[in-house]
């Protein structure tokens, strides 16, 4: 660190101005003092006024859909209220956002917690943001970015109103049309019916449901069922009810009494009327489609799919004139919706049709026995749905015992034939009687029979044959895969000793893990039937038709199941619309694996493949568990997640952070897609959008370059300067500024107060702005840019105050026009005028406002300058930044930026501007007193001293550091009072 004095003659100049005429003289009682505009701590004392605007984000649709995410901009400016606004800190700028139909997920960036009163928050219902800004100085316009999940019904809007100190801003409401969907399902009804008078009466099970989100649909609907028997019998209708009783795979109930997370609404009106032989019409009148606490479980236990909203329920009745083995199939038509602001919907076929089979009593039978996984239907009626793994269990049953005309050696025999291409052997228990039948012989079949080889081309497990002893055995192998067929054996005496009304041997048997989705896996039968012993397939007589199956019909010895797997859903959120370059977002992957009825309790294998956009990269470690992370030939990661145990109809979260890279451009919209994938089904990709922050600020400010205007001989004729600094704190290049700054005038009311006159001397622009003048009446004219007297922001066409780019020393105003303002940059420009006869403490007050283009709202700054005393100096505290210049450094718009480790040059530099010697100067530094303190013994008039210091960085200086020489001097033995030196700040930023 180095010190240094160097002394310097400033000669003195004199000017003789055009006399500028001087109005009403009006001294305000509130003057701006120099200290003022150099403090830098503390609240502002003034009254802070404020403005606000808002609009969506330019791109956002003028249609939405609930969970889409769009962009409100707000642009909130902080300004003194005085006609000398000064630019002091205001603490705790805060603004309030309300909205309808939408609510808040997260805190922007912007809306600070930590340090401000009050903290930022959202309420608990979401819809209300309390946006906390922190500090900033006057003359700030900012813009802040809140992103917003829309959160309504179809028909309704979204609207946001921004509030700052009585202010309000209202943005344009955006339509919210969510998408339709409606479906009817059938499937899988009741094992209930009843036998009576020459006919069965059964049940068929219906649901109605919408999408989730989806708009109401119509309040009637009509569909066209066929119900037709496969034995031909008549069929009639019974009526429409709720559906109380009874399990119904993929369908709650809709009266009874049931837990309430199983139960849904009925409709208002049910009829079935019968319109042919086999033709009906029902229709469904009376829909409540917001249900208050929808289904999550159907009336067999299952969960119901967590993308549907299960409406209501019923049960329509049907008599079958017959006293026959039989069953009927349900096939409804699948009508187009119309919600109820036009949109359609189509209804899904594939679950319109329904079976339900009966049976009367006989010798023997076997089927699938449903009571083993918990569903509901009716053995044979071809709705009985599994998935691959499951463990099912066929029933064979016999009440020959309660035939008392067959004679005690009559042979009792049932041989289970296993489809094993789709299902294995696993267990041979008894279900009556419990123990099992005295003499009973059970015999395992492990052979090479052609027709029981998966592999071979004659497999047909119905075509095998239980009879014969080769490849029999009464002890099982250790494998029980190897089982092909069990066949079970005893007299008639050795079942006579049981009183039961079944003898009920059960088949256990695994449907193969992996088995596609839609397989029909089969169990087959044989029975002793014949005294002879010979074994009987009973093919010839069909209960319910299994179309496209691989055998035409269930029989009373036949019967099938069909495996059925989920439907992958997902959808992607992200906790913020807006990021910003190096500040993780979380993203969230809400996925299910969807089923109606009996699919599998969990699923294996359930694929996410997540693309991020460009510029986003994967926080390691941030997702658990952790995908597999690759890039693709766009150069853009991609993450893989491959899960096991899924659980079906259930919402699963996921959630991962993301970080966007330092060359992603602000404003840039991020979009990435995630995709699910199971059972070869791959959903549509679920989207997320961000958008680069381009959230942030301008401050402008004026300096005096010296506070003083030089008066060496006490003429009165001397020159000053201001400078007005505009600086951006925004990440978006801002495609101008317009700045203008009406000149001191007697009269103006900011504390102007001067004697002779002076003249506008230079305006000194950067490259690039554009500078303009006017003559009119300074009392006259609106220093906003925007206001149309001077045509409009960074365009004075159409102007009425006669702003031109030729000079006048007689200007009243000047206007700049700036170009681009990068990010971080700073643009300046200076005002110099010159006196003629002025007196000392004569005061000019100059006043500026400006417009940048993002920011867009005004911003507001004055200073004053004094005509010096006879004992004045100025002392001006210098930094010099890393390009080598030397920068005032008094606002905070116009201090430079350093790192640890950089060395910071200070320059201090003290000028007699008075008309005698000042002696025995003090100066002093508040930050740096061994560095920066010094003493001038003599300082004659128009001499400099200069003083320089510096030091280095170190991590103890942290955030802005404002340093402030003052200087004090002897009293001339000729004065009453000291020689005014006013204090002068530097500051910068690390």
């Amino acid at each position: 660190m180095i010190s240094y004095l160097r002394r310097t003659l400033v000669a003195s100049s004199r000017r003789r101005a055009v006399s500028l005429r001087r109005g009403l003289s009006l001294v305000l009682a509130v003057l701006v003092a120099a200290a003022g505009l150099t403090a830098v701590a503390g609240p502002a004392t003034a009254a802070t006024v404020y403005e606000i605007e808002g609009e969506w984000e330019a791109n956002t649709p003028r249609t939405v859909a609930s969970g889409d995410v769009v962009t409100a901009v707000w642009r909130v400016n902080i300004n003194d209220d005085r006609p000398a606004p000064s630019n002091d800190p205001v603490d705790n700028v805060t603004f309030t956002v309300t909205l309808e139909n939408g609510v808040f997920g997260s805190l922007p960036g912007d809306c600070l917690v930590n340090g401000v009163t009050p903290a930022s928050s959202i309420s608990t219902d979401g819809k209300t943001l309390v946006c906390n800004l922190g500090t900033h100085d006057q003359g700030t316009a900012v813009v802040v970015q809140t992103p917003v999940q829309v959160d309504g019904p179809t028909g309704s809007q979204v609207t946001a109103s921004g509030s700052i100190a009585g202010k309000t801003a209202n943005l344009d409401p955006l339509e919210i049309d969510n998408p339709f969907g409606m479906d009817i399902r059938w499937g899988t009804g009741t094992a209930n019916f009843s036998a009576g008078a020459g006919g069965y009466e059964l049940d068929l099970q219906w649901t109605l449901s919408k999408d989730k989100g989806s708009p109401a649909g119509p309040q009637t609907i009509t569909y066209d069922l066929t119900i037709a028997s496969a034995q031909g019998a008549v069929v009639a209708t019974q009526g429409c009810t709720p559906f109380a009783g009874g399990f119904a795979n993929g369908h709650p109930w809709s009266g009874g009494t049931h837990p309430a997370n199983q139960m849904t609404s009925f409709v208002g009106s049910c009829t079935l009327v019968q319109t042919g032989p086999t033709t009906f019409r029902l229709t469904l009148t009376g829909i409540d489609y917001e249900p208050a606490s929808p289904p999550t479980v159907d009336s067999a236990g299952n969960r119901l799919p967590v993308d549907e909203v299960a409406l209501a329920s019923g049960s329509i009745w049907i008599r079958v004139e017959t006293t026959q083995s039989g069953s009927v199939q349900l096939v409804s038509s699948a009508p187009t919706y119309t919600s109820v602001d036009g949109d359609v919907a189509q209804d899904d076929v594939a679950n319109n049709t329904e079976s339900k089979a009966w049976t009367t009593p006989g010798l023997y039978s076997s089927g699938w026995g449903r009571g083993y996984t918990g569903s509901g239907g009716t053995t044979w009626d071809n709705t009985y749905r599994v998935s691959a793994g499951t463990d099912v269990g066929q029933y064979m049953d016999t009440d020959a015992h309660l035939h008392d005309d067959l004679p005690g050696t009559f042979p009792v025999g049932m041989c289970s034939k296993i489809d094993t291409k789709y299902a294995t052997f696993n267990s041979f228990s008894w279900g009556s009687p419990p123990g099992g039948v005295d003499g009973a012989v059970v015999e395992y079949y492990t052979g090479t029979a052609p027709t029981m080889d998966p592999a071979n081309a004659a497999y047909d497990p119905n075509a095998f044959g239980c009879g014969g002893a080769g490849g029999w055995s009464t002890t099982p192998p250790a494998d029980p895969s190897q089982v092909k067929a069990v066949r079970v054996t005893m007299t008639e005496t050795q079942a006579r000793a049981y009183k039961a009304y079944n003898i009920t041997p059960v088949i256990g048997q695994q449907v193969r893990p992996g088995t596609p989705a839609g397989t029909d896996v089969w169990s087959f039968m044989e029975a002793q039937v014949a005294g002879d012993g010979s074994w009987y397939k009973r093919d010839e007589i069909c209960i319910t038709p299994v179309p496209g199956g691989r055998y035409p019909c269930t029989t009373g010895f036949a019967d099938v199941l069909h495996v059925v797997t989920a439907t992958p859903a997902i959808s992607k959120s992200v906790d913020r619309a807006v990021v910003q370059p190096g500040e993780p977002a979380t993203y969230t992957l809400n996925y299910s694996a969807n089923g109606a009825g009996a699919v599998p309790a969990s699923v294996d294998g359930f694929q996410i493949v997540d693309t991020l956009p460009p510029n986003v990269s994967y926080v390691l470690g941030s997702a658990t568990p952790a995908p597999t992370v690759t890039t693709n030939p766009a150069g853009q990661q991609v993450l893989t997640w491959t899960l096991d145990g899924v659980a079906t109809n259930t919402g699963h979260s996921l959630t991962y952070q993301a970080v966007v890279d330092g060359s992603a451009t602000p404003g840039q919209t991020l979009t990435n897609s995630a995709v699910a994938s199971y059972g070869g089904v791959s959903t549509a990709p679920a989207t997320a959008q961000v958008t680069v922050s381009t959230s942030g600020y301008t401050a402008i400010s004026k300096t005096t370059d010296t506070p003083y205007i030089p008066n060496l001989d006490g003429s009165g004729d001397g020159e000053g300067s201001w400078t007005v600094t505009l600086r951006s704190f925004d990440p978006l290049p801002q495609a101008f500024t317009d700045t203008i700054d009406i000149l001191p005038f007697e009269g103006d009311a900011r504390g102007t107060d001067f004697e002779g006159s002076y003249s506008l001397a230079a305006v000194e622009p950067l490259q690039g702005q554009t500078v303009y003048y006017t003559t009119a009446n300074p009392a006259t004219l609106s220093d906003d840019p925007a206001n149309p007297m001077n045509g409009a922001a960074n365009n004075p066409v159409g102007n009425t105050v006669g702003w031109t780019p030729v000079f006048t020393p007689n200007a009243t105003a000047i206007r700049v026009i700036g170009q681009a303002l990068a990010p971080g940059a700073v643009q300046q420009f200076r005002v110099r005028i010159a006196t003629d006869g002025a007196h000392g403490e004569d005061l000019f007050v100059n006043r500026a406002q400006a417009r940048a283009e993002h920011t867009r709202l005004v911003m507001r700054t004055s200073a004053p300058m004094t005509v010096a005393n006879y004992y004045a100096a100025t002392l001006k505290k210098y930094v010099q930044d890393a390009t080598g210049a030397w920068r005032d450094a008094n606002d905070v718009a116009d201090y430079p930026a350093f790192r640890y480790g950089d060395t910071v040059r200070y320059r201090i530099v003290v000028t007699n501007v008075g008309q005698g010697t000042l002696t025995n100067i003090q100066v002093t530094d508040d930050q740096q007193p061994a560095l920066g303190d010094f003493s001038i013994a003599s300082l004659e008039p128009g001499d400099s001293e200069e003083h320089e210091f510096s030091i280095v960085l170190d991590e103890s200086t942290t955030g802005t550091v404002v340093n402030t020489a003052s200087a004090t001097a002897d009293t001339p033995s000729d004065s009453q009072v000291p020689p005014t030196i006013p204090s002068d700040p530097a500051g910068f930023e690390v």
